[in-house]
């Protein structure tokens, strides 16, 4: 199996040179130590999914990459929303979270082998009111969490109705497991740990304020991470065998054991000695697309000079219909007496999570629970649409089958749920638009910024040709496409329509975005030309140890508390800049002979909002050597003969011995 790779290399060896049967031996005892797999950061995933509540304070924890003490975290770029402890890859809010999905590229270096490094992206979801609720219609939800996952991880919604006259309890649960009675949000209160136990099967009942209740059985599986390191079955180990043994006997079996799972997940495959590589558990493209194998192979073994190759096999599970859609929209609306045919009721949204047409879907409503057609569905969008004259005094609630199906091959599979739509009495107060809008905004204000008008359903009419702007149809954001520039175009007229949800004629309204010209006055560094700083190599620490200070001269007075400096090019993990001061540092020793000269580009920026402007510098690194490399012979090991009383010639070479150093010019002469 590949679960544990064990690497042995040589570490000391000691000699003894004597005469038997008129030879010159030389012995050797060769101490081996062997590295466990705990040293690499191949178990880590390549992209990790956190889900998180809207509204959760500053310094909330969303997850953790990685247990390892030996590796470091590092965000590629920085953000607004989140940050990363570099020691333990444990990822906090700094700011409230307002964007429903961010998207972080996160470095992981291995403390102890710099050279090797691995990208890691991951996705923050932030659940809104209605997201990842788990409806309570099946008797079965499952939900996962990984383990040790920090108090207050959230888990999951159950949702059963409307939450002001429902409440919810559980049964039977882990006491690491709470419940909100009011909201139905279910966290952890404590870690779980997979070795221990990795599924727990209990109970949640909903009942409403009324008397009517409802109950589902709920299973919660823990996701294993890499948080235990091989271990042998003792620290040494002693080996007896006769001298006539026959070649290709066994002679001893290592015992190793690990509890974790990662990396080789559940043991999905084994390799042959000859290279074969097998499935040998079955595979789940939904739970991870590709597989990262890492074969090594060895033509002899130590004290002998060895060679080894490297290659790396990338396996890609590809995808089948094995996933019903889930809906994830709410499964109550509410309409007022009268309301015109036409009129949007709400949005049903599922999910599939299956690929292409496998996770595309069709909606529809089931005949028999529509029978006077009333009611009728976008099969693409889902728009849920009054299609006749509905009478609350001939009846207030309808109770409305929706079928969700995808286009999966061979077979379709589908998800029912009820809609429960209620008649209520004429709405008086329909929400109203003004007539007109004035925004101003700066020019060089990023993408993306937002200028909320109110809560309705929008469309742009007109104004927008360009694509400058979008809205939201649902709450009214104005959104910037790109940058602007005053002096191309200094303000749009655009066209804004809404409608109510229990009304189909429009309300029209015009926004006047003006766009304001600023004056930027950009900070430079001194004389606008690079510069060349000279390190040695293996310099004392501790570190990290500055070796420059990099500061740009102001235009305005007071600008300096506005600036920040970054690395925006260059080995960010053997570099980085002190943002508030523009100290460059160097976080580990510098090595000659792996590198002797380093390219970095650090950009100082201003982050004051009617600015927003940068200016950059080339630094070049310049590493000096010192005499830090022993010469090294060419073989760990030599063997002479020499026949006792045949007669010596004078200065007669026995044996050529030679040796290396890495070091350069005078350090690299050996004597």
């Amino acid at each position: 199996m590949l679960r544990a790779q064990l690497l042995l290399t040589l570490k000391k060896i000691e000699t003894e040179c004597f005469l038997y049967n008129n030879k010159l031996q030389i012995l050797g005892v060769v101490k081996l130590l062997v590295i466990g797999e705990e040293s690499s950061i191949d178990n880590l995933y390549s992209y990790y999914e956190f889900t998180i509540k809207k509204g959760v304070p500053v310094g909330s924890t969303v997850g953790r990459i990685g247990n390892r003490k030996i590796l470091k975290f590092e965000l590629l770029v920085e953000n607004d929303n989140f940050e990363i402890d570099t020691e333990n890859g444990v990822i906090r809010t700094k700011n409230e979270v307002q964007i429903p999905e961010t998207y972080l590229d996160i470095k992981v270096t291995n403390r102890d082998y710099n050279e090797i490094s691995k990208i890691v992206t991951v996705l923050i979801i932030v659940a809104q009111a209605h997201s990842n609720a788990l409806v309570c219609l099946q008797n079965r939800i499952d939900l996962m969490v990984p383990e040790n996952s920090p108090s207050g991880t959230f888990v999951g919604i159950l949702t059963a109705g409307d939450n002001n006259l429902t409440r919810y309890i559980l049964l039977g649960h882990p006491d690491a497991i709470v419940m909100d009675s009011n909201t139905g949000i279910i966290s952890t209160t404590a870690p779980f740990d997979f070795e221990k136990e990795n599924l727990y099967q209990f109970k949640a009942i909903t009942y409403e304020i009324q008397g009517a209740s409802l109950e589902c059985h709920i299973f919660l599986h823990i996701i294993d991470k890499n948080d235990n390191a091989p271990k042998f079955g003792s620290s040494s180990y002693e080996v007896k065998v006769y001298e006539d043994a026959p070649v290709g006997l066994v002679i001893f079996q290592l015992d190793v054991d690990d509890l974790d799972t990662v990396g080789n997940e559940r043991s999905w495959f084994g390799i042959k000695p000859d290279g074969r590589i097998f499935l040998t558990a079955p595979l789940d493209r939904e739970y991870m697309v590709i597989h990262q194998l890492h074969i090594n192979v060895y033509d002899q073994r130590p004290p002998e000079r060895t060679f080894k190759a490297t290659t790396t096999v990338k396996i890609i599970v590809l995808d089948i219909n094995d996933n019903a859609p889930q809906f994830v929209s709410p499964l109550a609306y509410f309409i007022f007496n009268g309301t015109v045919p036409g009129t949007i009721i709400g949005l049903i949204h599922a999910v599939d999570p299956d690929l292409g047409h496998n996770g595309q879907l069709q909606y529809r409503i089931l005949p028999w629970s529509n029978p006077e057609g009333l009611f009728m569905i976008n099969p693409v969008l889902g728009y849920l649409l009054v299609r006749d004259q509905i009478d609350a005094e001939e009846r207030k609630d309808y109770h409305l089958l929706v079928e969700a199906k995808d286009y999966g091959i061979p077979k379709r599979l589908s998800t029912i749920v009820s809609i429960a739509v209620t008649v209520l009495a004429n709405n008086k107060g329909s929400p109203r638009l003004k007539s007109s809008y004035h925004i101003k905004i700066p020019e060089n204000i990023p993408v993306g910024h937002t200028d909320i008008v109110t809560n309705v359903l929008f469309e742009i009419e007109s104004g927008n040709e360009d694509g400058h702007f979008r809205i939201s149809s649902t709450n009214g954001t104005i959104t910037s496409n790109e940058r602007l520039n005053a002096t191309k175009k200094s303000s749009y007229n655009l066209v804004i329509s809404m409608r109510s949800s229990n009304c189909t004629r429009k309300q029209t309204s015009i926004v006047l975005i003006e766009i304001l010209n600023v004056d930027i006055k950009i900070a430079q560094f001194p004389d606008r030309i690079d510069k060349i700083l000279y390190v040695g190599e293996n310099m004392q620490g501790p570190y990290p140890v500055t070796i420059g200070v990099l500061r740009v001269i102001a235009a305005d007075s007071g600008l300096n508390e506005t600036l920040s400096y970054s690395l925006v090019q260059g080995n960010s993990t053997l570099f980085r800049v002190i943002p508030q001061t523009g100290k460059l540092q160097i976080t580990e020793p510098l090595n000659y002979e792996i590198q002797d000269r380093y390219e970095l580009v650090v950009q100082a920026n201003d982050h004051t909002v009617s600015r927003r402007c940068s200016t950059m510098i080339i630094v070049t690194v310049v590493v000096l050597d010192v005499n830090d490399n022993v010469p090294i012979f060419e073989q760990p090991r030599y063997y002479i003969e020499v026949m006792e009383n045949k007669p010596v010639e004078k200065n007669l070479t026995l044996l050529c011995l030679k040796a290396t150093d890495n070091d350069k010019q005078e350090f690299s002469m050996i004597r």
